[in-house]
């Protein structure tokens, strides 16, 4: 559903963000990408010309984007098309329940391996990078250390 520029439309987003953060085990991950649990993150809806901007953060993390509309709203899955600040393209901001919160370490590595994306996107702008991941690659490692 698109969003006017309704107070209506901003205040059920919020209830639903709010409804969704109170269920406890709800995933966020930006275009397929985990970001964080939302139990850990503080939100806030804002209108800023027009816009209707969307903040998360953390101690760890922060971002703002402009949400152009409601793709999905079901109930594991919460899905908007948000606007990055300076790109072209739309992309996709999803909430999703699952069954239980990642494990800490999980956390660690998924934080780990977003941060070292970031560094070498900055450090090799041309470079593109195939794939990254924190799965554990038993195949060719020695142990599962």
């Amino acid at each position: 559903m698109p969003l006017n520029s309704s107070a209506n439309d901003w205040a059920a987003l919020d209830r639903a963000l709010r409804d969704r953060a109170v269920l406890g085990s709800v995933e966020v991950r930006e275009d397929g990408e985990w970001l964080a649990e939302l139990a850990t993150l503080h939100f806030e809806l804002r209108v800023e010309r027009k816009n209707l901007l969307l903040r998360l953060w953390s101690d760890v993390r922060n971002l703002t984007r402009r949400v152009l509309r409601v793709k999905e709203n079901a109930d594991d899955r919460f899905v908007l098309e948000v606007q990055r600040f300076g790109r072209a393209k739309p992309g996709r901001l999803e909430f999703l329940r699952t069954d239980s919160p990642r494990p800490a370490a999980r956390i660690t590595c998924e934080q780990f391996r977003a941060r070292c994306a970031g560094i070498l996107a900055e450090t090799f702008p041309d470079a593109v990078v195939d794939s990254r991941t924190a799965a554990p690659d038993l195949e060719n490692s020695f142990s599962s250390s």
